[in-house]
């Protein structure tokens, strides 16, 4: 039997794939969460832009690692002006005000293990300034609701942001509305 030159090399090329695969410990998974990458959030306007970019150390789960963000506005030239920045978090989703002057960390999926009470769920920011926060046990009564979905955790199943608000709907079916200027609930 005659074999090519060209067969055997064609072989040991995908043998020596297999081989370094296997001794990197390539391990490939589907529930494997995927790195954080810089994102940009808009408004609904359309006038302002916060760029976010994740620090050294951030997994991919929600509010872990450090980070920073960048708010600017959109120019009549067609460019763009900054108008100020955080520092020390990251977060994989942002709702950015019509104005430009607030915004909303979203930590409403988690990867891995599910989430407790005491997770972070909302945090709502004038600029780089806190206003207030919501953990995840102030907005879901039925933790039973939460399901792991490919090692994923989601407490929320609908967002809407309009103007001045922002309407929550949880795993549980709860209805929340919030003042995006202040942080505050709504009287439903």
């Amino acid at each position: 039997m005659k074999i090519s030159f060209n067969a055997i090399m064609c072989t040991l090329g995908w043998l020596r794939y297999l081989i370094l695969f296997v001794v990197l410990g390539g391990e490939v998974r589907s529930d494997m969460p995927p790195m954080p990458h810089a994102k940009a959030f808009t408004s609904s306007n359309g006038q302002f832009i916060f760029m976010v970019v994740p620090g050294e150390g951030t997994t991919g789960g929600s509010g872990d690692g450090v980070g920073r963000g960048t708010m600017y506005a959109v120019t009549s030239e067609g460019g763009i002006r900054e108008l100020w920045k955080t520092d020390g978090w990251f977060s994989p989703r942002i709702a950015v005000s019509w104005n430009g002057q607030y915004i909303v960390r979203i930590e409403d999926e988690y990867i891995g293990n599910a989430p407790r009470s005491d997770s972070p769920a909302l945090s709502f920011y004038r600029g780089n300034s806190l206003l207030k926060s919501y953990y995840i046990g102030d907005l879901v009564h039925n933790f039973s609701k939460i399901k792991n979905k490919l090692g994923r955790y989601a407490w929320v199943t609908h967002i809407d942001i309009r103007d001045v608000t922002m309407e929550v709907v949880t795993c549980d079916d709860k209805i929340y509305n919030f003042d995006f200027r202040t942080g505050d609930l709504f009287r439903n």
